[in-house]
């Protein structure tokens, strides 16, 4: 199991942070991070659970996946899959992710 917080909300006024944005913004973030999950037969990716700022992979190898540095991950599936996927995801998609979650808080 892994599960990964979502810390870094500084760009968010804290008064906006409650359970309701900080589950939105979980499930963003799993969106965004599933196409860096390494794929097999895809268990890894689908076996998630999300709570405010918190994403959970659930497979039992998910921590080794996950600290996988000296893996040849297959990219056939994924492309880009790598370990410590959540990094990746924030290299490549914490401005959208911040507009999304932006744009949530604007709707209420």
């Amino acid at each position: 199991m892994v599960r990964l917080s979502l810390n870094n909300v500084s760009a968010i006024s804290r008064r906006f942070i409650n359970d309701r944005t900080g589950l939105f913004m979980a499930e963003t973030c799993a969106r965004y991070m599933d196409k860096f999950i390494p794929m097999d037969t895809g268990a890894l990716a689908q076996n998630y659970a999300t709570e405010p700022f918190k994403v959970t992979y659930n497979e039992p190898y998910a921590q080794y996946i996950f600290n996988g540095d000296r893996f040849n991950f297959q990219k056939e599936k994924h492309p880009q899959a790598t370990a410590h996927w959540d990094k990746a995801c924030q290299s490549a998609y914490s401005v959208k992710i911040a507009k999304e979650v932006s744009e949530f808080i604007k709707r209420g």
